[in-house]
């Protein structure tokens, strides 16, 4: 079943049919919560979460509550996430990601590293519903960096693109640059 299925005009059967096969339902779900974990800008529908549609369906309730079991059942890591964002010559945003596994385990196991990375850092951790997060920079307008070290699902695959390291590091000096010049106005 395709969950890109749901962005469309037939989103209603398409909940319909992930509800009645609660097995198939959980690869979507489990795709769309470590997305969403990574990235809170992301969903599985144009704008929307699957989850979210889901607690107004008929039985999508229940399903939600044998997922939220089934995400008890895989492995957990706390992730490290830096984005690095500049402004291009035509004015739109350009963006490198760099994703790296720090830590893999059960979920209390890893809630319990990604408290030990909040505590260390001096950070809070952030509660997005069911998401936790450590932000060390948050994402702004280009140029701009984010940093943030995530609890998510083990299912997401390391991945640094190639600009990353060039933008992170041209990004870090103009955010610092800019940082200067506002502390000069103030």
């Amino acid at each position: 079943m395709c969950p890109y299925a749901l962005d469309g005009p037939n989103r209603g059967d398409t909940v319909a049919r992930l509800i009645a096969a609660p097995r198939l339902a959980m690869r979507p779900l489990l795709m769309e919560h470590t997305a969403v974990a990574l990235n809170e800008r992301q969903g599985l529908i144009a704008g929307r979460r699957l989850a979210w549609e889901l607690r107004s369906h008929p039985g999508g309730p229940g399903l939600l509550a044998a997922f939220a079991a089934h995400l008890d059942e895989q492995e957990w890591a706390v992730w490290e996430v830096r984005r690095a964002l500049l402004r291009r010559a035509d004015g739109k945003t350009r963006a490198a990601r760099s994703l790296t596994t720090i830590v893999r385990g059960g979920r209390q196991e890893m809630t319990a590293a990604l408290e030990r990375v909040s505590a260390r850092l001096g950070i809070d951790v952030e509660r997005d519903g069911p998401h936790r997060r450590v932000h060390v920079a948050r994402r702004q307008a280009a140029p701009s960096v984010e940093h943030a070290f995530v609890l998510a699902p083990a299912t997401a695959q390391e991945k640094t693109s190639k600009p990353f390291a060039k933008m992170w590091m041209t990004a870090l000096a103009e955010v610092d640059t800019v940082d200067r010049q506002k502390e000069i106005r103030l």
